[in-house]
């Protein structure tokens, strides 16, 4: 196992791992967001943002955990809230570490303020970007489909996006979300697509899964994939459960590799 010391700096909890085994950090700007989202894990804890000044010691410590896995590349993933919303401390964040040559740098978004600026700044600095996307029901939960803006889906084209989705009880055909994302020319090999979560959401409704509908979902896309293989034709879903496998065969190797384990910390308490 590892060692832990803990210590409270200026309000934030900071891990002196003496091992590290981190892999992948999220880093959480603010909760603020210029989306409704029905089925939105943080809106039902949202309080009020504490500052929008960057910790000096968050940095030293960030350097420090790169510093100490020269080995082992660490993914930094600004999350929300909005992350675009925190443009600005962004690019702070990724000056004061640009430096250290294990970390890659990623983002999730809902892709609505995404301009022309950002995106070149993500291509100079090799920023990697995935949208937050539903398929084609996505304005109906989300309130806004921001792939129908033909300005946006050619920056997110520039950037050679990845897309993320929420599969709830009212949008769970994952083979209708995967060719619309190839529709829309997303690398589906590049896709996500989480399970809603309850942290409290008032839509319950979302999170009714009709499991033997689902089921025989899965059994139609394990249907074409193999349909897709033997006869050596081009599929979406194809592309997608490689990926998948891909992903578990990671989390295999992670579990067999020295009792590596993860923390995620959150100030909200919501976990993951």
């Amino acid at each position: 196992g590892f060692n832990v010391q803990m210590k409270l700096v200026k309000g934030i909890i900071l891990f002196n791992w003496r091992v590290f085994m981190f892999g992948h950090i999220y880093i959480m700007l603010g909760e603020h967001c210029n989306f409704q989202c029905k089925y939105c894990l943080q809106h039902p804890i949202m309080k009020e943002q504490l500052s929008n000044e960057i910790n000096p010691d968050l940095i030293t410590y960030f350097r420090d955990m790169a510093n100490k896995n020269p080995e082992r590349p660490l993914l930094f993933q600004f999350y929300g809230g909005e992350p675009l919303l925190y443009w600005s401390n962004v690019v702070a964040i990724h000056q004061s570490l640009k430096d250290c040559k294990n970390i890659n740098w990623g983002m999730i978004s809902n892709g609505a303020l995404l301009n022309d600026e950002m995106v070149d700044y993500m291509l100079e600095n090799n920023i990697g970007f995935s949208v937050s996307n539903d398929g084609s029901s996505t304005a109906d939960f989300r309130g806004e489909n921001v792939v129908d803006d033909d300005n946006i889906l050619k920056r997110l084209q520039k950037l050679n996006a990845g897309v993320s989705a929420t599969i709830h009880a009212k949008n769970h055909n994952i083979k209708d979300i995967l060719c619309y994302w190839a529709s829309k020319g997303f690398i589906i090999e590049r896709s996500n697509i989480d399970m809603i979560m309850d942290s409290g959401i008032t839509n319950k409704y979302l999170t009714d899964f009709d499991w033997e509908k689902f089921q025989q979902e899965f059994d139609s896309i394990e249907e074409e994939v193999y349909q897709a293989l033997m006869t050596s034709t081009p599929s979406p879903l194809m592309h997608f459960t490689n990926g998948f496998f891909d992903r578990i065969k990671q989390v295999t190797q992670c579990t067999t590799d020295a009792e590596l384990e993860y923390l995620l910390y959150t100030k909200c308490g919501v976990g993951y």
